[in-house]
């Protein structure tokens, strides 16, 4: 595990009623980065050929989907309405679609492409040497 202190300029941070929060100055914040080795190598993973697969972390459980060459990790559930996102599909652009709603989510970021306004969890993923590691 590893600790990252990061320091927020309180005059940038958005507010969710319009303009900027913060009295100025800046506010110091801790993140903790955990790695979690999930496979070997992507053939692992995707063994039955569906692009989005689910993986129990213990704690957690994460979508993991290959796109292209890629692979991208995101929250198991839609933040809408709590559909399973394995149970979705990939569109022609590489966003992940929601099933029950057909949401469209941007795996890099998360975003709701479709405007509803939604932010779908990621993670982060590396495909390294001695296997697939993804950050929770």
């Amino acid at each position: 595990m590893y600790k990252i202190i990061v320091f927020v300029d309180m005059h940038k941070l958005p507010s969710p009623f319009g303009g900027r929060v913060g009295d100025g100055g800046f506010k110091q914040q801790t993140l903790y980065m955990s790695w979690h080795k999930i496979a070997e190598n992507s053939t692992d993973l995707f063994v039955d050929g569906n692009p989005i697969i689910e993986i129990d972390l213990g704690e957690k459980k994460v979508c993991i989907v290959k796109l292209k060459d890629e692979i991208k990790a995101c929250a198991e559930k839609c933040p809408h309405a709590g559909a399973k996102m394995v149970d979705g599909y990939l569109d022609a652009l590489g966003n992940i679609v929601c099933p029950l709603h057909k949401y469209k989510f941007n795996l890099e970021k998360g975003r709701n492409v479709t405007g509803e306004g939604y932010f779908l969890k990621t993670y982060l993923v590396e495909q390294r040497a001695d296997g697939i590691y993804i950050n929770l």
